[in-house]
């Protein structure tokens, strides 16, 4: 008897001790979701605000815009792979517009090798998923935009 419960404590105590590497394995395979010159951001909503008005921001994987309601006013490129799933912001009125992208007539934004889909279930006003203005620019190399559930233009 005095040998099976000191075997029953000695697994458990080894059960014990693979909890936190099991912890720690999940937290890594989760990482950063994007890139920056060197620093890594842990969401693509941080690196479009560290690009600012310009710069490349590296894709490390599937990452997901809440209310995206982005204003790209200089040259920034999104690379690498994965896929980008944006929600334009919900508008406040019926007569107000959300855009998930905004080019302003300086900027452009370039996709390379990511994908991207832009959906919206918005009842109220009108979403959509890019406004390029006279003079801004939407680049796609290797990459494809879905886009439903939107406001037809």
């Amino acid at each position: 008897m005095r040998k099976r419960i000191l075997s029953v404590l000695l697994c458990l105590v080894m059960l014990t001790g693979l909890f936190p590497a099991a912890a720690l394995a999940d937290e890594e395979a989760e990482g950063p979701a994007a890139q920056v010159g060197g620093q890594t951001y842990s969401s693509l909503k941080a690196a479009i605000t560290a690009a600012g008005e310009g710069g490349t921001i590296t894709l490390l994987k599937d990452d997901t815009l809440e209310n995206a309601n982005y204003t790209i006013k200089g040259d920034v490129t999104i690379t690498g792979t994965g896929t980008i799933t944006a929600t334009p912001a919900v508008p406040a009125s019926d007569d107000a517009s959300t855009h998930a992208f905004t080019i302003t007539k300086d900027g452009s934004l370039t996709l390379d090798g990511v994908d991207l889909a832009i959906s919206s279930n918005a009842t109220t006003g009108k979403t959509y998923g890019f406004d390029v203005q006279y003079g801004g620019k939407l680049t796609l190399d290797n990459s494809d935009v879905t886009l439903s559930g939107l406001t037809n233009a």
